[in-house]
């Protein structure tokens, strides 16, 4: 029986969202980058991200795509300044 508020698949909902959020505030980030000492913080952001997904019991399939495009992102954008 369903119950509102119980089922286990809106807890992994909710739970994606948040690491979504966190996800696109640091791709925000990185696209507002003008230097590469700023580019390096958001390299320790996404170190930090990683942690934070790890001590909050994320899946890591759901986690490691996404700092792959994180990192991927800081690096098209050091070619694009340099």
């Amino acid at each position: 029986m369903w119950i509102l508020g119980k089922s286990k698949k809106q807890e992994h909902l909710d739970d994606f969202r948040t690491v979504y959020v966190r996800y696109n505030k640091i791709a925000l980030t990185i696209n507002s980058c003008t230097n590469i000492e700023q580019l390096l913080a958001c390299e320790r952001m996404i170190g930090n991200f990683e942690i934070w997904c790890i001590k909050s019991n994320v899946p890591i399939e759901s986690y490691s795509i996404l700092v792959k495009f994180l990192e991927e992102k800081i690096d098209n954008k050091i070619i694009r300044l340099t």
